[in-house]
């Protein structure tokens, strides 16, 4: 994992969606349905359900203006991008974020992701972090993130000793 992070200072606009497409706050039960659904299309992952998204919803420091989707021009929910926000420290921390894979490569999570990232400057933040995978199985959300200005400042490592006698 790669952490990654940039100033709130000099957002680039919020890219222009294809038509029919549109991003806010889930406002309902179907997004929130939604929400997780295109959680599981996303990650391939059974782990996120309707009720779990909801109970996340319920906790601290949970605020729907962080936690926005990105909608089909048949409602559907497509992509998100989940902010959480520490007003204490003015950061805001994407995690997770996610594209439904009928709908990749339409500048989505950009969109999104440069949604939230206007939003935690809103709030007063004054800087964004992620932790990313980068590594060579993986280097999309990597590459997203340093195309949206964020620049890495640590890392993981994994250290795995060798058998001895």
């Amino acid at each position: 994992m790669t952490s990654l992070g940039r100033p709130l200072a000099g957002l680039p606009d919020i890219p222009h969606l294809p038509d029919g497409y549109s991003i806010h706050p889930q406002r309902d039960h179907a997004e929130v349905a939604g929400r997780a659904a295109a959680h599981r299309a996303a990650f391939g992952s059974t782990r996120i359900t309707t009720e779990r998204h909801a109970r996340m919803r319920g906790t601290w420091p949970y605020r729907p203006e962080h936690d926005l989707i990105v909608t089909s021009p048949t409602r559907e929910v497509v992509a998100y991008c989940q902010g959480w926000y520490d007003p204490a420290n003015g950061i805001g921390e994407f995690e997770p974020v996610g594209t439904h894979p009928d709908h990749h490569r339409l500048g989505l999570a950009r969109a999104v992701c440069t949604a939230v990232l206007h939003a935690f400057a809103d709030a007063g933040g004054h800087r964004a972090i992620v932790h990313s995978r980068g590594d060579a199985a993986c280097p999309v959300p990597k590459r997203l993130y340093e195309s949206m200005g964020f620049t890495a400042y640590t890392r993981t490592h994994t250290y795995v000793g060798r058998p001895t006698g």
